[in-house]
């Protein structure tokens, strides 16, 4: 799902329009026509299937927290992950490497001494 819906939290308006939207109801696999009747305030998913209510300027706030957590901490610990999975991929294929070339060394000397 690329689209997003803009809604302006500051609306002075005492009612405000219904939103037809997407919504996701199984961890990005199925989505699902959805219609909010009250935006002025909406369940924001703060993780481990919770979901809580909040007015739009909390959800904006908390969604705009959460993306710089995310950006910060979540992507910059995933990259140090990758990175030494990376180097002990390496160090393995290194000492593969030498076990193969010790293998043809006694095979070769097997093969000398029959």
């Amino acid at each position: 799902i690329e689209k997003a819906i803009v809604i302006d939290p500051n609306t002075k308006s005492k009612s405000v329009a219904s939103i037809n939207t997407i919504v996701d109801i199984s961890h990005a696999a199925v989505y699902c026509k959805a219609s909010i009747s009250n935006p002025r305030t909406i369940y924001v998913n703060v993780g481990f299937g919770f979901h809580i209510e909040m007015t739009l300027p909390e959800a904006i706030l908390f969604v705009d927290r959460r993306m710089e957590y995310l950006g910060r901490d979540v992507l910059n610990h995933r990259s140090e992950v990758a990175m030494t999975v990376a180097k002990d991929v390496e160090n393995a294929l290194e000492l593969l490497k030498e076990l193969g070339e010790e293998l043809e060394e006694l095979e070769g000397h097997s093969k000398r001494n029959d």
